[in-house]
């Protein structure tokens, strides 16, 4: 994000990513920008000038739920099948004698993620999870809501941070590998809806995107992922040994590691990069 006059928006990013290329440590950079615009325009500018390495890549695209005033509103939006999963599945959490805690303190919510880490079936790396927590830890709003069972284990958490009117989900983790009736997800996400609006929210911004019921009800923020590379041959040889060994190790390697040894593809507008 670059604050600035919208005048000098483009200038300031071109500069930006020279002075950080000028340290000496800094041999990559990845941007996440909106398609077609000003900040596509000062990228392209600056690696042309520096002669650096330039590629692009299609991200799981971040969306956006609109909120309405009234929780039971929003119910009304959803289809009968989503509407009903909602109502079943919170009646059945609360019945069971669980809670949910819709303010979590930053040292509990890290308890929940070592807890919930190796239980949810989506897996996360200890680096990414790391990383959540750094990110959410160094916002001027955050937020962070869980559920507990009867017994006070953590079943669910979720966290972000506020924008104005706006609320962004940053991660959610889940234990789905043992209570995988009990459509946690769905629950926790209920709930966290029925706070927002209750504190004025209007917007729910899921990063990386929401899976399905309410992938269904958002909206996609249009989005391109480039990358910028120094064309040092050091560099450019660990680039090739790391594209190398992802083909037969991907599955092991850290988030960061895969993106460095990703290779160009044709960008949006379709000429190769």
């Amino acid at each position: 994000m670059v604050v600035a006059d919208p005048a000098d928006v483009e200038d300031v990013l071109r500069v930006a990513i020279q002075a950080l290329f000028a340290r000496r440590r800094v041999v990559e950079l990845r941007l996440l920008i909106p398609p077609s615009g000003l900040e596509e325009r000062a990228v392209e500018k600056t690696r042309a000038s520096m002669n650096l390495d330039f590629g692009c890549s299609v991200p799981d695209p971040h969306t956006r739920l609109s909120l309405p005033a009234d929780y039971e509103q929003f119910l009304e939006i959803l289809g009968y099948k989503t509407r009903r999963n909602f109502r079943y599945y919170r009646r059945k959490f609360e019945e069971g004698g669980h809670t949910y805690l819709a303010d979590v303190s930053a040292p509990d919510m890290q308890r929940a993620v070592a807890a919930l880490r190796s239980k949810c079936r989506i897996p996360s790396r200890r680096s990414e999870i790391r990383r959540a927590l750094n990110v959410v830890a160094a916002v001027d709003r955050p937020w962070a809501v869980g559920l507990k069972h009867g017994n006070g284990e953590w079943l669910s958490v979720a966290a972000g941070w506020y924008s104005g009117d706006r609320a962004t989900m940053f991660f959610q983790l889940n234990n789905d590998r043992e209570h995988a009736e009990a459509s946690l997800s769905v629950v926790l996400r209920a709930r966290l809806i029925e706070t927002l609006i209750g504190r004025g929210v209007r917007e729910l911004v899921f990063w990386s995107g929401s899976a399905p019921p309410l992938s269904r009800y958002a909206t996609e923020i249009p989005a391109v992922a480039l990358h910028l590379d120094s064309r040092t041959p050091a560099w450019r040889l660990a680039r090739f040994a790391i594209r190398i060994a992802g083909r037969h190790f991907s599955n092991w390697m850290d988030t960061d590691l895969r993106d460095a040894g990703s290779p160009a593809i044709a960008n949006p507008r379709g000429h190769a990069v």
